[in-house]
């Protein structure tokens, strides 16, 4: 992937960063990345000692946060040190994911945006449970989450709020 242009017909060479390039950039720099481990469907062998030691190599091991939709993931993030965020990504089997939660005393959640409400706000709240949602499509939608109380929004878009 990093042989192709990414440059969108400008006069210029985009290439894909690597993950290190992207810790190098937001070193020193007031910035949280987050970092998804995509192994719900594919999985990386030792790919989560592989990008803390990275992350810890760089030095930006307070600035990152680490997300999965794939439970073990991020439980082996946990085994590996257990200071590190973890951010437990859902957006389906909403009472699944809620047991789960609870099993493994997961402290961040990262829940698809249209599943929060202020009941469910008000629970997390209660047993102390960051909540991150994505993928926040407008300020309107991003005002609203602000609103319930959520702690960090995520989003593919510019938001002026």
């Amino acid at each position: 992937l990093r042989e192709y242009e990414f440059n969108y017909g400008k006069d210029t060479h985009e290439r894909i960063p690597l993950l290190k390039d992207l810790l190098l950039l937001i070193k020193d720099k007031n910035i949280i990345l987050n970092i998804e481990l995509k192994t719900d469907h594919f999985h990386y062998e030792g790919i989560e000692k592989k990008v803390y030691d990275l992350v810890n190599k760089v030095d930006v091991k307070n600035q990152i946060v680490y997300s999965s939709f794939y439970l073990p993931s991020l439980l082996k993030m946990r085994e590996i040190d257990d200071k590190v965020y973890i951010g437990y990504l859902f957006e389906e089997d909403f009472d699944k994911k809620q047991k789960e939660i609870r099993k493994y005393n997961i402290k961040h959640v990262h829940p698809r945006f249209d599943m929060i409400d202020e009941k469910i706000m008000e629970e997390y709240q209660n047993n102390g449970i960051d909540v991150a949602v994505w993928t926040i499509p407008n300020d309107e939608i991003c005002l609203k989450m602000k609103k319930l109380g959520v702690n960090m929004v995520i989003s593919n878009e510019y938001l002026d709020d």
